[in-house]
């Protein structure tokens, strides 16, 4: 049971990842004004506020080039840092800018900033009731139900290892 369910797994992963790979640069933002993105291998569009903090400032991360100076990065170098936020930059780039994400820290004080100010708006106009209006709408997708059929173990063996051979041909 525990190595059918290996197979299984690995299976997904390999056919997940070729997807991934076969799918590079095409995600793309949406709907500007509501800052969503089209995730073309999981074939979904997701709100920006999913998403690390980069894809929500107004200058998201580039894939494979410097936020800073816009040269290529080479993964194969470790002189790169990609940081959480989804922004990449040289080490030297990364240096001068302090060590600090430029765009993320915009985006924060921009945040903090509108935040204050309208907590204190409120505050000014005294004692009042939340509205719809206060609260972001956040969709909740319900989970798709597996129902997949028993496959006999050397099916899946002899899957799995067409799967990891065509690895090398992606």
């Amino acid at each position: 049971m525990l190595d059918e369910l290996t197979t299984r797994t690995s299976l997904f992963l390999l056919n997940h990842f070729h997807s991934i790979y076969l799918n590079l640069g095409k995600s793309k933002l949406e709907n500007p004004p509501k800052k969503t993105y089209m995730l073309v291998t999981l074939d979904k569009i997701v709100d920006s506020r999913f998403l690390p903090a980069g894809y929500n400032t107004m200058y998201p991360p580039s894939i494979n080039l410097c936020d800073h100076c816009r040269g290529l990065l080479e993964t194969s170098n470790n002189n790169e840092v990609v940081l959480i936020c989804g922004h990449g930059y040289h080490a030297s780039c990364y240096n001068e800018l302090e060590k600090r994400c430029k765009y993320c820290e915009e985006y924060y004080i921009k945040g903090i900033n509108d935040n204050v100010t309208k907590f204190i708006k409120r505050l000014e106009e005294g004692p009042e009731i939340l509205t719809n209006d206060d609260f972001d709408e956040v969709e909740v997708e319900e989970e798709e139900e597996d129902n997949d059929v028993n496959v006999p173990v050397n099916s899946l063996n002899v899957d799995f290892d067409r799967e990891l051979n065509l690895v090398n041909d992606w």
